[in-house]
């Protein structure tokens, strides 16, 4: 049964639409057509997944003819077309469902696209090995053809919170010595963000370890101007201007980091979850910890590594949240739909209870005024709210927009 409270946070109407399958990947153009890609249930259905339209009032327009597999990307330009990136290929959806192969990448058997995202006049592409570290990034144009070429490199990684025991060492824990990676895949979270002249991508060994690393280039040249640590990340995001938001956490981490375009540590937090920066620069979240034993809240990360505290969060899976003008984060945990707001004061603006956990979209977007679009389970939730417009700043929600596609000004 669904709950709404009693406060200036209000539910003014819901809609629901059967998706037949989960929300995985998804964006939404300024007319207001949601693309999304939809995995069935099952390991046999893994790589068969559509890509459906769907309205803001909630109609199925169309399914796509095209079949996407597991490893797959989605993003929408600024003109509303829908973009996908599978195998060696990026394929063109315009508003009616309507696909083309848009171009074919020249890449190995064992490469395929994990990521990209869209520029005027090009693609930034990452590539990875499907079997092995085999990774590098590329500048395309509109036609395929290769600007510059930038192999990613990884060669031992460590980090000290990775702990092995082995029976030459009468099973004691110790550090894990320097490995080599099984796999260095651009999967996972943020894996790809442009800001200026700068992109930054990452790469992660998944999901062995989950440890990864973040290299910033130059987008006119492909050159590498900075490389981190290896580390566990949890969230990365940009405040624009070339500077990105580098969180990690587990293995006894939990800290944020600021980086600039070229590298340089601005400043650090102690403290890490999902992060939302608002037209003022304004730089919140809530927080993630893998401890269950870990208390957890809405913070907001000030100058000179001050960490400012405010509601207590509960649970811990969650679909990231999103910013809306009025300094309100949206986001849903714990089988409710919370409001932060702008005084970090915690409002419930919708209960479901569920058996189990329920499988939810990654992320909520906010449409024209206070329009909330979401996924639990195989349903999609389309709320009417009394919240306000998507906030202007450089990352309202995951991705950086409401399109999916990171490219920040």
């Amino acid at each position: 049964m669904l709950w709404k409270n009693k406060n200036k946070f209000k539910v003014k109407s819901i809609k629901k639409v059967d998706l037949s399958g989960y929300m995985v990947k998804y964006g939404i153009t300024q007319e207001g057509i949601l693309y999304a890609i939809i995995a069935k249930e099952g390991d046999q259905n893994r790589y068969y997944q559509e890509l459906i339209g769907i309205s803001v009032d909630g109609k199925i327009l169309w399914h796509s003819a095209l079949k996407i597999g597991y490893h797959s990307e989605l993003r929408i330009s600024k003109d509303g077309h829908c973009f996908i990136g599978f195998s060696n290929e990026i394929h063109k959806i315009d508003k009616n469902g309507t696909s083309e192969t848009f171009i074919t990448i020249a890449i190995d058997s064992d490469q395929e696209i994990g990521s990209f995202a869209i520029l005027d006049d090009a693609f930034i592409i990452c590539i990875h090995g499907k079997k092995r570290p085999n990774s590098k990034v590329l500048k395309v144009d509109l036609k395929g053809q290769i600007i510059w070429e930038t192999p990613i490199p990884v060669n031992g990684i460590s980090y000290e919170g990775v702990m092995e025991m082995r029976a030459d060492n009468n099973w004691k824990a110790e550090r894990k010595k320097d490995w080599s990676p099984e796999n260095w895949l651009c999967l996972y979270n943020n894996e790809i963000i442009i800001s200026d002249d700068s992109i930054l991508v990452s790469y992660f060994e998944m999901p062995r370890s989950g440890i990864g690393k973040s290299y910033i280039l130059d987008s006119k040249t492909g050159k590498i101007k900075w490389d981190s640590k290896p580390a566990p990340f949890e969230s990365i995001s940009c405040i624009g201007k070339g500077m990105f938001l580098l969180g990690h956490q587990g293995y006894g981490a939990f800290d944020t980091e600021l980086i600039s375009s070229e590298g340089e540590l601005i400043d650090k937090w102690k403290s890490v979850g999902k992060t939302v920066v608002s037209k003022h620069k304004e730089i919140g979240l809530i927080e993630m910890d893998n401890s269950s034993a870990s208390e957890l809240y809405h913070s907001k990360l000030m100058g000179n590594g001050e960490v400012i505290r405010g509601s207590k969060i509960e649970g811990y899976y969650i679909i990231d949240p999103v910013l809306d003008h009025y300094g309100n984060m949206i986001f849903w945990r714990n089988n409710e739909l919370t409001v932060i707001d702008s005084k970090s004061k915690k409002h419930n603006l919708l209960r479901k209870a569920f058996e189990k956990e329920p499988t939810t979209s990654r992320r909520i977007l906010l449409f024209d005024e206070g329009q909330l679009i979401f996924s639990l389970n195989k349903e999609l939730y389309i709320l009417d709210t009394t919240l306000g417009f998507l906030d202007s700043g450089s990352w309202p929600c995951k991705f950086g927009n409401n399109e999916r596609n990171p490219v920040i000004d």
